[in-house]
């Protein structure tokens, strides 16, 4: 999720101090970001409460 990516530098947010806040790992939001793998469904109301946005702005430029 390459807008994951574009929030976070947008904020000035570290992957790590991410990660932290997520409770995951630095090499995951690291995933994330490149497509390697997607969050889980779980874990993406979390990731929008995070950055203060709804479920579909994470996916806004995602073909």
């Amino acid at each position: 999720m390459k807008s994951l990516k574009v929030l976070r530098e947008s904020k000035g947010i570290k992957q790590s101090d991410m990660a932290r806040e997520l409770n995951v790992t630095q090499p995951t939001i690291f995933n994330w970001e490149t497509d390697d793998i997607y969050p889980p469904a779980k874990k993406l109301p979390e990731i929008a409460k995070f950055f203060n946005c709804s479920i579909d702005d994470l996916f806004k430029g995602i073909n």
